[in-house]
């Protein structure tokens, strides 16, 4: 088929049209050339033509087939050769166009091939040089031949005692090579089997890889001889027990038996006879016996005479001891005494416990138990016992009073006459018998006195001076007497009670006034008196003022400033009596006030494309500030769910997921305060709609003949949009593969439809990027033959089956097809649906040609071959296998090979009856098979060539079980010992071993660890093994069945020497073991030492001086000693020492509940301090009884300065133990205000020139105060004065109790003419040094403070500070430094400077530890000083070298800098804190 574009005409009269055309577009085209004419003419039949040559040329495009390739095959190569020749048939193939060529081959028939796998390739050509490939590969694999080669031992001989019908033999197994390298072996007999009397060929069987076998023999010949001992068995050792100092005794036993093979034997030697005489200890009897060939025999056993004593010792204790001590003395006592007196028929005793000792303390009270145990040398007990009685004399000293209690004052009313008065702590004394029993009396009449617990409690007590006496007595009816008084007084001298409320806390509008009002519940004030003492508040703020709220039980706090303010609570009894306490008010900033939202977003229009649901874009971020100065946190939020929102923090928010419609956004923004505020806007989506789009009608076409595409032109789709710019349109195919071009007319050209229906769709887009879609189909009508078909015919087939060819016409009926043969002769029957059958199809290939009714053609081959069943060798039997367990057994054996005439290896399948085995190829010429089952198994290899014809041949697989021996060692045989200590070796006998075998024979074998010891079975049942030396020697036996399996186990024998070692006797450790504080004994208890001898039986113990659990006194260390014996009567010993610590006070005092003062408050006048001040005095116990002593950093009624004194009371005992923890402070206040910076000494003298000589503004301040400024006669900071006058100035400050202090001072206003000129600076105090901190590299930044400098001036004019660029403390960074500035001017403008500089640096210094931070103490008004304490620091160079303020110094009002500087050689590191004091 042609396609071409068809001509087109055109004429003057406007119209032309196509007349006749031989041939259209798409026409089919014979090989060669055909002219294509075309006639237009117009409306007056004017006609032209237009005729050109469409020429068809034929292409051949179908490459040759392979009609024959050989299969893979492989050769066998003898072992030491390096390959084989190969032959095979020569590779054919055909073409459709004429002769093929044989274009290359990479290997010849015949040529020689090395081993392993090589490729042989074959390429062949048709005429116009298409080519197709032939590939094999040819496996040459390397075989054996060659039998192993092997060599026998020569000819054994044994020999075989008399009366043993075997002997095992053993010989080294024969030397065997072979070319493979690898020989398994078999043979009829096995190195260590049993062989009979006479002559026994042993053959060997050699088999290679290859199954090559070799063989060998040799003979082994027993002869029988007589060379066995005689059996000999001893009675057993010969055991008789004698009395002490025994001389001789007899002793009997049956004679011992012997046997031999020979069945006669002779008594030789017996060093004893039956009741002979034997002295004590062990001796040794040796019978001797002889066969008829003079073997010898012998046993030995010992006879032991024991000599046993059963009478204890005699002991005789001394009398019961009774010693007597001083009265008071509980000191525990040294007691001594005669040790016991003992005796013993053996003549020697030994002690083997007491539970004292003679010289041992015994302490005060119920008699103690004294016992001695003795032990002779036969282990015969004997003790005895007496006790020991410490008593104490009589007492005759009387009772100490420590204290006695205080003397009390108590206030009643003027309307009371008796009061009860308590004593909060009570008298103590001392005795020596102990703590006394105290009573009290009064001879007041009427008054009763007696003890609560822990006070002391008298009734009806009346007005004035009482006298109460404590009488003290103890158990010796010995009193002392010590007296106290009560002092009633009628009226009050008691001070309220006074409870504050809780700290309270304010709060103030951020940036509003500098003052609130806090409302807080009244203080809690009662009194003695029954009536309600007056509270009144003050503060240290001069601004505050305190008012009591109309409900009674709250107060008002007014004017009160943002921070930390303390407020003073007084309560005042009827009586004048006053307390006070304190609480303070903490104001703290709030903020109420929402940020300001200053750029909310721009409401948003976008549009989507059509089929889009959502948009994403991103908008500006919103902007927002706060009255704090923090920027507000914002946020985005929306009630879509489906939105996400995404702030950039990159001057951006993105929005994500918006649809279609109106979104509203909402932007918050928040403040630290959680205010808020809000803004809002809008997106809003809209959609854009798509393009319209028509698809021409469905088409039709006829691909050419032999072709499988077809060609075609069709009418563009129309499209359109509403943008009015036409729509960009594109085609594409389903199926794929369909090529589209514009004609850039109207039409549209297709090529490469493929056969069937196809569908195209065609897709408009817009400039908006949106799409609509149609779709046509075009349908191609074409025959389609089956691929070409491949047969084997058994012999005598002459037909073959092939699937029909299938048509389509695009007239919608279903051709006709019909078929022909080239060689023809062919016959074809298509009656059956869907099958074709061939009739007279000859060998070789045979091309059949399909052809439909409307002349469509396709063409394939049949190629045809004869098969004959393939030829199939089986490897031989297998070699019988024998199982060493299990039930089943795996081997591998040769494949089976087989040919086949078409050249194509056959395919090998393998079963088995019975059933069950599995096979598997290991693709090198072996195959493996499990699960073998005990017995005979046939094994069936089948092949099958290419055509499914095949043939058998089977071989067999024999397996047999064999299961190793089962062995059973005897137990360790008893220890034996050497009869005499000369000897070195002994024998030893034990029970031969149990083992059997499913095979019924076995050999034994026996070997030694040490080596060296030979062993003898015994027709007993019995194994003697002589040579055996002393110490433990393991024994292998080892166990071998006829098929070499083996089975072995081990026992031990152990032998020791004639026993002269002690037994090892370990103690336990030295102990030392502590008692308490006055004890002066206690138990003591040990684990027993542990003992081991070299024989392993038991040991005894002979003595022991002390036992586990006995008392021990405190003092010198006591040695405890223990001796054992063993059986052989060898001694050992050990010892270790008890040491017992007196016990150490660590205690230190007590001191007595409510002893301790919690504070003292004291309220002085004005200008009376220093002032005394007293309080009752603490005191302590302590567990010795005695009265600890006491120290007091200050005393009662010592001076005292105003403010905070600390008080620290030591008490300490004997043993140095001390208590420091009562401590309180002391605290002197005036009741009058404090006025800070009162001009004072001569007056001050101003210039007049202000004012013209008349008058002069003078400045003296600021004079400030803890008080409320109550009057003044001139501004407290600056005023007019007049000149050439004196003016008294007078400013008066009071408390909130009336209580008012004056500043008075003189200014003297003088012309400038008559004052001399002032040239002088102001002087400067206090400038700092320069600061250097050198601190370790890894340091933080330093925090660095140092004191205000001040200035003062001649003329009386408080200098002011002019500059100041920094503040008093500062954070600086490791290696910064800065300078530090003041500049002070007087009035006449003279100025003084103070500068130093300030730096941080490293150091190697030392690194110091707990630097303190800062300190800061709140003072009470009025008060200038306090005692700051803290811990010195510490660094790693020790102790610091200096230091500028100790703790503990007093510090006045103000910032101090506190300096330690520690040093390590020349390197220094610093050390410094700020302590603050403020009221």
């Amino acid at each position: 088929m042609v396609y071409f574009v068809e001509p087109q005409a055109s004429d003057n009269s406007g119209i032309a049209t196509l007349r006749s055309r031989t041939h259209s577009p798409g026409a089919f085209f014979r090989v060669g050339q055909t002219e294509v004419c075309y006639r237009f003419g117009d409306p007056e039949n004017n006609m032209v033509d237009c005729c050109f040559t469409v020429s068809v040329t034929e292409v051949d495009n179908t490459p040759p087939q392979i009609l024959f390739c050989p299969s893979d095959f492989t050769l066998a190569s003898e072992v030491g050769t390096l390959g084989a020749t190969a032959t095979w048939p020569t590779p054919q193939a055909i073409d459709n166009a004429g002769p093929v060529t044989t274009q290359s081959a990479s290997h010849n028939s015949g040529d020689f091939f090395q081993l392993g796998n090589t490729q042989v390739n074959y390429i062949f050509a048709d005429q116009t040089g298409k080519t197709v490939q032939c590939t094999f590969t040819v496996i040459v694999r390397q075989v054996d031949t060659i039998p192993p080669a092997a060599q026998c031992p020569a000819y054994i001989t044994r020999t075989a005692g008399l009366g043993v019908s075997s002997v095992r033999v053993f010989w080294d197994e024969p030397v065997v090579t072979d070319n493979s390298g690898d020989v398994t072996r078999e043979s009829s007999h096995f190195s260590g089997q049993s062989f009979p009397i006479g002559d026994t060929v042993v053959m060997y069987t050699f088999t290679d890889v290859a199954n090559n076998i070799a063989t060998c023999t040799f003979t082994i010949a027993i002869t029988q001889v007589d060379n066995t001992d005689p059996v000999v068995t001893c009675p057993a050792d010969v055991v008789k027990v004698v009395s002490l100092n025994a001389q001789n005794s007899r002793a009997s036993w049956n004679p011992p038996s012997a046997t031999d093979n020979s069945g006669e034997v002779f008594l030789v030697l017996n060093t004893h006879s039956p009741n002979d005489f034997f002295t004590v200890g062990i001796t040794m009897v040796t019978y001797t016996y002889r066969d008829p060939s003079n073997n010898m025999g012998s046993c030995v056993f010992d006879v032991i005479i024991i000599e046993v004593d059963s009478v204890p010792p005699t002991v005789s204790c001394p009398q019961d001891v009774t010693q007597t001590v001083p009265f008071g003395s509980f000191n525990p006592v040294s007691v001594t005494w005669m040790e016991p007196v003992t005796s013993d028929n053996s003549g020697n005793v030994v002690l083997v416990s007491r539970s004292r000792n003679p010289g041992d303390t015994f302490t005060l009270g119920p008699s103690t138990t004294v016992t001695y145990n003795y032990q002779d040398n036969n282990g015969n007990r004997a003790m005895c016992s007496f006790t020991v009685t410490v008593m104490q004399a009589s007492d005759t000293q009387p009772p100490v009073f420590i204290s006695c209690t205080n003397d009390q004052e108590v206030s009643i009313p003027l309307e009371r006459s008796t009061a009860d008065v308590t004593w909060n702590y009570l008298p103590t004394a001392t005795d020596n018998s102990g703590v006394p029993n105290i009573q009290y009396r009064t001879r007041s009449p009427g008054v009763s006195i007696f003890q609560s617990g822990g006070q002391i409690l008298a009734l009806n007590v009346p007005v004035g001076l009482t006298l109460f006496t404590a009488i003290a007595s103890d158990s010796g009816g010995n009193t002392a007497e010590c007296q106290f008084s009560a002092n009633v007084i009628q009226g009050d001298r008691v001070p309220p009670t006074l409870i504050c409320p809780p700290d309270q806390t304010g709060s103030m509008e951020s940036g509003s006034s500098t003052t609130t009002s806090v409302v807080f519940p009244e203080a809690t004030a009662n009194d003695n008196s029954g009536r309600a003492p007056s509270v009144t508040y003050s503060s240290n703020s001069p601004t505050a003022v305190f008012l009591q709220n109309p409900d009674g039980r709250t107060q008002l706090a007014d004017n009160i400033g943002r921070g930390q303010t303390l407020v003073f609570v007084t309560a005042t009894d009827d009586s004048g009596n006053t307390v006070t306490c304190t609480f303070t008010i903490t104001v703290s900033a709030v903020d109420t006030t929402p940020p300001t939202i200053t750029s909310c977003p721009q409401n948003q229009a976008l549009q989507i494309s059509t089929g889009g649901t959502t948009r994403s874009f991103t908008v500006s971020q919103a902007q927002a500030t706060d009255n704090s100065g923090i920027n507000p946190t914002i946020g985005y939020t929306t009630p879509n769910p489906g939105v996400s929102i995404f702030d950039n923090a990159v001057g951006s928010v993105f929005v994500n997921n918006v649809p279609v419609g109106v979104t509203i956004i909402t932007v918050t923004a928040t403040d630290g305060f959680n205010n808020m505020a809000m803004c809002t806007f809008t997106i809003t989506i809209s959609s854009n709609p798509p393009p319209t789009i028509i698809c021409p009608p469905n088409q039709s076409a006829n691909p050419d003949p032999g072709s499988t595409v077809a060609f075609l032109t069709f009418s563009k789709a129309e499209a359109s949009d509403d943008s009015g710019i036409t729509p960009n349109v594109q085609y594409v195919s389903n199926p794929a593969g369909v090529q589209f071009f514009d004609s850039f007319g109207d039409f549209i050209f297709a090529q490469n439809v493929v056969i069937g229906t196809t569908t195209v769709i065609a897709t408009a887009t817009d400039g908006a990027n949106n799409m609509a879609s149609c779709s046509f189909t075009i349908t191609v009508d074409q025959i389609t033959c089956p691929d070409d078909q491949f047969f084997t015919l058994q012999q005598g087939q002459n037909f073959v089956t092939f699937p029909q060819a299938t048509a389509t016409d695009n007239s919608g009926v279903q051709p006709t097809i019909t078929y022909r043969s080239i060689p023809g002769g062919v016959a074809f029957d298509d009656s059956s649906a869907g099958i074709v059958r061939a009739f007279n199809v000859q060998g070789g290939t045979t091309t059949i040609t399909a052809t439909s009714t409307d002349s469509a053609r396709c063409t394939f081959t049949l190629t045809v071959s004869v098969d004959a069943p393939p030829m199939i060798n089986c490897p031989p039997d297998q070699p019988v296998i024998t199982l060493r367990g299990g039930t089943t057994a795996f081997l591998t054996f040769p494949g089976a090979t087989a040919t086949d005439d078409s050249f194509v290896t056959p395919t090998i399948e393998y079963t088995s009856i019975p059933p069950g085995v599995s096979f598997f190829d290991s693709n090198t010429g072996d195959i493996f098979a499990s699960n073998v089952g005990i017995g005979r198994t046939t094994v069936t290899a089948t092949a099958t060539d290419a055509g499914n014809t095949m043939a058998s041949c089977s071989f067999t697989v024999t397996v047999t079980v064999n299961s190793p021996p089962q062995l059973l060692c005897p137990s360790d045989p008893a220890t034996v010992q050497l009869r005499s200590s000369t000897g070195t070796t002994t024998a030893v006998s034990f029970p031969r071993p149990s083992a059997t075998d499913d095979g019924g024979l076995l050999t034994l074998e026996y070997a030694s660890t040490p080596p060296g010891i030979m062993f003898f079975e015994s027709t007993g049942n019995t194994v003697l093994a002589t040579n055996v030396n002393v110490g433990m020697t393991t024994v292998t036996v080892t166990a071998t069945d006829n098929a070499n399996n083996v089975a072995s186990c081990t026992f031990e024998l152990t032998v020791t020497g004639v026993d002269d070692t002690p037994p090892d006797v370990q103690c336990p450790p030295d102990i030392f073991q502590s008692i308490s504080f006055g004890t002066t004994e206690t138990v003591v208890r040990w684990d027993e030492p542990t003992v081991t001898d070299t024989s392993g039986q038991q040991t005894i113990l002979i003595s022991r001086s002390h036992t586990s659990g006995d008392v021990f006194a405190g003092g010198s260390p006591v040695s405890v000693t223990y001796i054992y014996a063993d059986m052989s009567g060898n001694q050992g010993r050990c010892s270790f020492l008890v040491s017992i610590g007196m016990g150490i006070d660590t205690t230190a005092p007590v001191v007595v509940q409510g002893t301790c003062p919690s504070g003292v408050v004291q309220v002085i006048d004005i200008n009376s301090a220093p002032q005394s001040v007293t309080w009752e005095l603490p005191r302590a116990t302590d567990n010795s009884n005695e009265v600890p002593t006491r120290s007091a950093t200050h005393n009662s009624g010592d001076l005292f300065q105003l403010g905070n004194t600390e008080v620290i009371y030591t008490f300490c005992d004997s043993t140095g133990n001390c208590n420091r923890m009562c401590s309180f402070n002391v605290f002197l206040q005036e009741d009058a205000p404090t006025i800070r910076n009162c001009p004072s000494g001569a007056p001050l003298i101003v210039p007049a020139d202000s004012f013209g000589n008349t008058a002069a503004l003078v400045q003296y301040g600021p004079i400030t105060s803890d008080g409320m400024l109550e009057s003044q006669t001139h501004n407290t900071m600056r005023d007019l004065f007049e000149v050439n006058r004196i003016h008294n100035v007078r400013i008066n400050y009071c408390n909130n109790e009336a209580v008012c202090r004056e500043c008075s001072f003189q200014v003297n206003v003088i012309p400038v003419n008559s004052r001399p000129a002032d040239t002088t600076p102001p002087t400067v105090t206090n400038c700092a040094s320069d600061i250097e901190r050198r601190v370790p590299l890894s340091s933080p930044d330093q925090f660095i403070s140092w004191r205000t400098p001040t200035a003062s001036d001649p003329s009386g004019v408080r200098s002011s500070l002019n500059n100041q660029n920094y503040e008093t403390q500062r954070t600086v960074a490791m290696g910064s430094s800065f300078l530090v500035e003041y500049i002070f001017e007087d009035a006449v403008g003279n100025t003084a400077y103070c500068a130093f500089s300030v730096s941080v640096s490293t150091t190697n210094g030392p690194n110091v530890f707990n630097c303190p931070s800062d300190i800061t103490r709140i003072v009470p008004r009025g008060t200038q000083s306090i005692s700051v304490s803290w811990a010195d620091p510490t660094s790693s160079a020790g102790p610091y070298s200096s230091r500028s303020q100790n703790p503990g110094s007093t510090f006045q009002l103000g910032n101090t800098l506190v300096t330690y500087i520690f040093r390590s050689g020349s390197e220094v590191t610093v050390c410094d804190f700020i302590v603050r004091v403020i009221n």
